[in-house]
């Protein structure tokens, strides 16, 4: 788009620095400009979808915590291999 906007403004010129820096300078400013215009719809399409706060406000729901139990009963070990060692 900048690369555009540069091209169409040198075209029918002498590319002469002053012209050069003057339509790289236009081309990027319409870069700039779109850039600006496609941020703002995306905030106002985020602000409309995005749930509001006060949807998130109220009374916080307690949870009951409980003690964790081992499912299984864990048996050491180490205390296994010492015993197969010996009896080999």
């Amino acid at each position: 788009m900048a690369a555009n906007r540069t091209s169409g403004v040198l075209s029918g010129t002498v590319a002469t620095p002053g012209h050069t820096a003057t339509a790289l300078t236009d081309g990027y400013a319409l870069a700039f400009s779109v850039t600006t215009v496609l941020l703002v719809a995306t905030a106002i399409v985020a602000l409309a979808t995005l749930p509001g706060r006060r949807s998130q406000v109220g009374s916080p729901t307690r949870v009951e915590a409980t003690p964790l139990e081992p499912a299984v009963e864990a048996e050491p070990l180490a205390l296994e291999l010492e015993l197969e060692l010996e009896q080999t």
